[in-house]
């Protein structure tokens, strides 16, 4: 089975659905199964929750605004993929379990913050970051490689 979804998220739509009970654009995307992809673009400064269950699955997030965008994701399963790439002041957390999972992170703007843990063997995390910004890398099991570069691009 194989499953694909688009968010676009603008400010005008989320807040029509959210009410005025958050202050920002929020998505929350869930999906269980294998071979399932979830794609958000977010412009404004939003929210973004995923959480994917089995294997072969695949995230991607952009994220543009002023600063404040947060993206979350969880995977559970093998061979699964995240791409996150953020622009201005934004937070990344992503947690993968299991074994031959990918995790890349672009973000472009100062003060960003990510903070990745995977668990399981054959992983691989990749990281880019402006100047000051923090990366918090955890990686349990055998076979796995980091790689963060910090700094001007």
């Amino acid at each position: 089975m194989k499953n694909y979804m688009k968010t676009a998220a603008s400010a005008f739509a989320l807040a029509l659905v959210a009410g005025a009970a958050h202050a920002g654009p929020e998505s929350k995307v869930t999906q269980k199964g294998e071979v399932n992809l979830i794609e958000v673009e977010q412009t404004a400064d939003a929210d973004s929750y995923i959480d994917q269950s089995d294997n072969h699955n695949k995230a991607y997030v952009t994220q543009g605004g002023n600063g404040g965008a947060y993206s979350s994701i969880t995977q559970k399963g093998e061979v699964n993929l995240i791409e996150v790439e953020q622009t201005a002041d934004a937070d990344s957390n992503i947690n993968q379990s299991d074994n031959h999972n990918q995790a890349y992170v672009t973000q472009s703007g100062n003060g960003a913050y990510s903070s990745i843990t995977q668990a399981g063997e054959v992983n691989l995390i990749e990281v880019k970051q402006s100047v000051d910004a923090d990366s918090y890398i955890n990686q349990s099991g055998n076979h796995n490689q980091a790689y963060v570069t910090q700094g001007n691009k």
